[in-house]
């Protein structure tokens, strides 16, 4: 029997409002009933409703599955006040610099405006909320914004805001943006350099065997993986280059491969830090030994907890670079060996990923993903348990010697190479056993 439960991004706010409700209920509902307490409902999930008349509402949901169905009412859930007048105000990330100053103007105005128009005191100017604005020449300038919405306006003007002043020559100091840092591959990214000092010649080092020499490149990248990102200036005083470690993410299907490719594995052991600042050197032929050097070759970090090592002897994997355990949203990592899902909690101890011995030919896979729902104190397992369409990032893995002195590399994500499939979905069969074990998983934070 479900336990029905939501939440919502906001409670209260001026007209219109745009309230984002979340399912948290219990035991997996498959249908679910919103009254919004306006007159309106939704079968969604997870809907966003606009109320658009002020007032207290009421809002209930119901839920269901193959066991029953639950119901919450929650009186006053949302409050919504009347529109007024927008008061204008905004605020800038910079207020003076050398020329060329390239200023972030926000939106700081209440009243809830949906027009604006911005005069950066230089003959530009720009609608929407938050514009970024180019100073090309050295000066005072006076920035005014109007904010309106239905109620009407109100202008807000601010003189001297922005003072530019004349640049000093010196050594380029290196920087880039881009407009996408993520899609599945293939997929488009247009980079753009922000260096200062005007720099006269670049280098552009994608990550993946490609490189531009153009101020403000596009690039595809064909092959999923992560990717660093670097970037050299130069003029006629000096060079410099900013380098960013794992910045463009090509997907698959919506997944982040951090690594797909041979890894090469040596004997012995390697040393290892956890959070709580205990050294522990596992074998190298182990799962963790092969994402331990994943790690060294494509230069992301991983974060081992060890709460329960000194009864256990095991070491648990709670995050790869940005992908970190969260027992508050349900995310964690599993690990597959050959195809089949370790019990890192340890039954028998030589499960778990620090202990598990690996052999050439063998494929290692983890995954990160969203296995579990957590509200109220109890966690219970996301339809589907562990599976791909739950899962967010994946490490991939075949194991192999280590190469003689001078031999060839491993093949990573987005170069040439051959990898083992994924395993399929679990049954539905293995479902409980699955969630038992990453009960376990979660429980030793």
């Amino acid at each position: 029997m479900p336990v029905a439960e939501f939440e919502a991004n906001v409670t209260s706010g001026r007209l219109p409002l745009a309230v984002a409700f979340n399912d948290t209920s219990t035991a997996n509902p498959r249908t679910w009933t919103w009254n919004f307490g306006d007159g309106s409902s939704s079968a969604e999930k997870n809907p966003v409703h606009v109320y658009t008349t002020a007032g207290d509402y009421t809002v209930a949901l119901t839920v269901s599955n193959v066991a029953g169905t639950a119901s919450v009412i929650r009186a006053g859930a949302v409050t919504v006040e009347n529109a007024v007048v927008p008061t204008a105000d905004f605020a800038a990330n910079a207020t003076s610099g050398e020329a060329p100053l390239a200023v972030a103007f926000t939106d700081a105005s209440d009243g809830k405006p949906a027009e604006w128009e911005w005069d950066f005191g230089d003959g530009e100017g720009a609608t929407g909320p938050a514009p970024v604005h180019v100073y090309s020449s050295p000066g005072i300038y006076t920035v005014a914004l109007t904010a309106t919405n239905h109620k009407g306006s109100d202008t807000i003007t601010k003189t001297g805001a922005i003072t530019v002043d004349v640049p000093v020559p010196a050594p380029p100091i290196a920087s880039f943006s881009t407009d996408v840092r993520a899609g599945d591959a293939p997929f488009e990214a247009a980079f753009t350099d922000t260096s200062q000092k005007f720099p006269t010649a670049w280098a552009w080092d994608f990550g993946d065997g490609a490189s531009s020499e153009e101020p403000n490149p596009v690039h595809i990248y064909s092959s999923p993986g992560v990717y660093t990102v670097a970037l050299t200036v130069t003029n006629d005083l000096g060079s410099d280059t900013v380098t960013r470690p794992q910045f463009i993410a090509a997907t698959e299907n919506g997944k982040a491969i951090l690594f797909r490719g041979t890894v090469p594995l040596g004997e012995g052991t390697f040393s290892v830090k956890a959070p709580s600042g205990q050294a522990y050197t596992p074998n190298k032929r182990t799962p963790m030994g092969a994402l331990d050097a994943v790690a060294e070759m494509r230069g992301f970090t991983y974060v081992i907890g060890d709460k329960k090592y000194s009864e256990s002897r095991l070491l648990f994997l709670d995050g790869v670079g940005e992908y970190l355990l969260e027992k508050s949203t349900g995310k964690t990592w599993v690990c597959f060996h050959n195809g089949e899902l370790l019990d890192d909690y340890g039954r028998p101890s030589t499960d778990a990923f620090n202990r598990r011995p690996v052999a050439d030919g063998d494929t290692v896979l983890f995954w990160y993903g969203d296995y579990f729902i957590y509200s109220t104190g109890k966690m219970e397992p996301r339809g589907g348990g562990v599976c791909l369409d739950n899962t967010l990032a994946i490490v991939e893995m075949t194991i192999a010697s280590e190469p003689a002195a001078g031999g060839a590399t491993a093949a990573q994500a987005g170069a040439a190479s051959t990898s083992a499939p994924a395993p399929e979905s679990p049954p539905g069969v293995w479902l409980p056993i699955l969630a038992i074990g990453l009960f376990l998983v979660l429980r030793r934070v």
